[in-house]
């Protein structure tokens, strides 16, 4: 079945050959959302009109849509050149153009091989962007700290939002703050701070040393609250996208931070 990739792109997909690939299902997903352009690349903000910086988090030179994120970034093109396919840049358009023109060239067991390297780079760029955001606030809603970094090695969503918490309750125990709540949107990892039982997996791991700090604090509770009332801490995300390295507000905090935090007020 043919597809098209878009009023901007209207070019016909061998779909019956994506979904057929010898690859696992979320990488055949993850080429259906990038041959739509549907990756939340740093165009993808601009598109709906929210204010955000629009070069690529990885280069921080050029303007990152899904072709520059997958295929033309300069580290990306270093990463396909270590590889066995080798960098191709013969087509400058759009990615679907890209991905006609490669699998057009290459043999099934090698388009497996790009998928699975494709993949792999948009978990590398996903692991720069959203790694490591904190916001503290007293009882009265009022900004503390502001914290952003990058989280060292490769996580997933869970194991980086347990190491946020860590790195936060270790943040509180230095202040010797008490009458702490940590607020979460990730309910697994509220879940297992709760859970009494031992885990040896990397996620449980990570959840007792949390354990072991919080038994340091004086009364230190773990909540689990809804992405729409964590609104903060993602608009913190998109406040960052263009730095690197550990970024802290002391005082005053991000305006689009403030903004959110002062609604919530009303």
């Amino acid at each position: 079945m043919a597809g098209d990739t878009g009023p901007n792109s209207p070019l016909s997909i061998n779909w019956k050959f994506v979904w057929r690939l010898g690859v696992p299902a979320k990488v055949r997903i993850f080429l259906w959302r990038v041959l739509f352009s549907c990756l939340p690349t740093m165009k993808a903000p601009r598109t709906c009109r929210a204010e955000v910086n629009g070069c690529c988090p990885i280069c921080h030179n050029l303007p990152e849509d899904d072709f520059h994120a997958l295929v033309s970034c300069p580290w990306t093109i270093s990463v396909w050149s270590l590889s066995s396919i080798g960098s191709y840049l013969e087509s400058s358009g759009t990615f679907a153009e890209w991905w006609n023109n490669m699998t057009h060239r290459r043999d099934r067991n090698e388009v497996e091989l790009v998928a699975a390297i494709l993949w792999c780079l948009w978990q590398n760029r996903y692991d720069v962007v959203w790694n490591g955001n904190c916001i503290v606030r007293n009882s009265n809603d009022v900004v503390l700290d502001v914290v952003h970094g990058i989280l060292n090695g490769r996580y997933s969503p869970i194991e980086s939002e347990a190491m946020e918490i860590r790195e936060a309750l270790s943040w509180v125990k230095s202040k010797n703050l008490s009458n702490v709540i940590f607020e979460s949107d990730a309910l697994v990892v509220i879940e297992a701070l709760h859970n009494t039982e031992h885990d040896y997996s990397c996620l449980g791991l990570i959840v007792e040393d949390c354990r072991t700090l919080a038994r340091n604090i004086q009364s230190c509770n773990f909540v689990f609250v809804k992405r729409s009332a964590n609104q903060a801490v993602h608009a913190l995300a998109l406040e960052i996208f263009y730095m690197s390295g550990l970024v802290r507000w002391i005082t005053p905090s991000p305006t689009l931070i403030s903004n959110i935090i002062s609604f919530d007020l009303v």
